[in-house]
């Protein structure tokens, strides 16, 4: 949220989102655990923002061409993307623990909805709590998910939501292997933790744990996709000179490939 609320304020914005704007301060105030409104570094706002409003439009073209689909964002944490949108979704579930819904129920809307599902994304629970008739068109959303978990819970997962929804879309960033290393290697230097992305209820930083090579070790857990799209957004931010450091656009043809396998976003279907 604290990305989206630096962004509004700028005047080169490229996402706009006012239930942030008018949300974030008051839940900063009452729970300063959550973070500040410190602004980020100008290379971490902008990728943050380039990758968000992919998973946007990503699901308006994807309800543009199903306008009945079932969208289930799943580890939902504070996401306001179902207000952000210019299209008025018929059946989207938002999923995350009691602790989170609870604040959803508090700053986002006036009572607990039908599709607010209030279960951990790995309690498998909540998928029979999913309403889909045969054949309906449906995406899961999984944004700033799946590198937090280990290898044999995604696993798990992906398993689950391919017997349970068949035909479905998924819509999930992931990272290189490479930098699950280097982000466990930073843990061990540092005393007590020093990853920079703070756990969203404040009990410790997170860590990466699961990146993605190819979309072939989905094989390894039985399951065949269809690849939809891949997205490398962070060679993106050569796109707003005007956003990073000099050295960075100077350096471009170094960087680029090292950027383009660092992160991607998937689109797969099942």
């Amino acid at each position: 949220m604290q990305t989206y609320y630096q962004e509004f304020h700028r005047s080169d914005r490229i996402l706009i989102d006012h239930l942030v704007v008018r949300a974030l301060p008051e839940i900063l105030t009452n729970y300063p655990s959550l973070g500040s409104l410190t602004p980020l570094a100008p290379v971490n706002q902008l990728t943050s923002v380039i990758r968000s409003r992919w998973f946007d439009q990503e699901v308006i073209a994807f309800l543009e061409r199903y306008p009945d689909a079932v969208v289930v964002n799943l580890g939902a944490k504070l996401c306001t993307r179902r207000w952000r949108l210019p299209i008025l979704p018929q059946h989207w579930y938002d999923v995350d623990e009691p602790a989170v819904m609870r604040l959803r129920q508090t700053y986002f809307t006036i009572a607990l909805r039908e599709e607010d599902l209030v279960y951990h994304p790995l309690d498998f629970s909540w998928m029979q709590a999913v309403k889909r008739q045969p054949g309906q068109p449906m995406v899961i959303v999984l944004e700033g998910l799946c590198m937090y978990l280990d290898p044999v819970q995604v696993g798990a997962l992906f398993q689950a939501v391919a017997q349970t929804f068949p035909k479905a879309h998924l819509l999930f960033d992931t990272v290189s292997p490479r930098l699950i290393t280097l982000d466990q290697r930073t843990f061990r230097g540092c005393s007590g933790g020093c990853h920079g992305q703070p756990n969203f209820l404040g009990d410790g930083p997170l860590q990466f744990k699961w990146g993605l090579s190819a979309v072939e070790e989905f094989e390894s857990w039985g399951l065949e996709v269809s690849v939809v799209q891949v997205m490398h957004y962070l060679q993106q931010i050569v796109d707003y000179p005007e956003r990073i450091d000099t050295w960075m656009i100077q350096f471009w043809p170094l960087l680029e490939p090292l950027l383009r396998d660092s992160a991607q976003i998937y689109h797969l279907q099942l």
